[in-house]
């Protein structure tokens, strides 16, 4: 399925006009690279891929309704939405990984974390994390999604920006935690720009 199929789902969904369509498309590249950069880690393949970048391309729609809760409310957007063409269980699991983009931590104390079975909730919490570390490294006035490399380690993940950008690294930071609990690999940023 292509971007611009999910995408349009997004952008044809009644309120879209009330977030950044440009921001999800840039952190839904961002998910992806991190995805295949990191597959060795995560060892999950394409059609968890797929899950990845269209919770990316969905993240925000709950802005809709307000900033406050988005995230929530992006779940149940996402839950809901007719004509994806996904099964059931695939739905809720990107509506889930969408939701845990931003807030507290996936845990069992969550009825809809709690009730997914063992390997879904293993799909969430990684896929959740690629995807908050992917929006902390981008917010709506970021460029090039492509403008980063990473080094896999033992004990981090090394990102090294290539050319300047606008990164709030407090953001970055706080995006990553989630990453490196699941994980259990620091994420370090060079800001040392290399390359043009």
């Amino acid at each position: 399925m292509t971007n611009s199929r999910i995408l349009n789902h997004v952008l044809n969904y009644e309120g879209s006009e009330q977030f950044s369509t440009t921001h999800a498309v840039q952190v839904s590249r961002i998910s992806l690279k991190l995805f295949d950069a990191l597959q060795p880690l995560h060892r999950m393949g394409n059609t968890e891929r797929l899950w990845l970048k269209t919770a990316a391309l969905f993240h925000d729609i709950g802005k809709i309704y307000g900033n406050k809760m988005h995230h929530k409310s992006a779940r149940k957007i996402i839950h809901d939405m007719p004509g994806l063409p996904f099964r059931k269980k695939e739905r809720l699991i990107i509506a889930i990984v969408a939701r845990y983009h931003r807030g507290k931590f996936p845990d069992m104390s969550q009825k809809d974390f709690r009730n997914l079975d063992k390997d879904a909730r293993k799909y969430v919490l990684r896929l959740a994390a690629l995807l908050r570390l992917a929006d902390g490294f981008c917010d709506k006035s970021c460029d090039s999604p492509e403008g980063f490399s990473l080094l896999l380690g033992r004990k981090k993940v090394a990102v090294f920006f290539k050319k300047k950008f606008h990164l709030n690294l407090d953001k970055a930071a706080r995006k990553a935690k989630l990453f490196e609990q699941v994980f259990n690999r620091k994420i370090v940023i060079d800001l040392c720009f290399t390359g043009n």
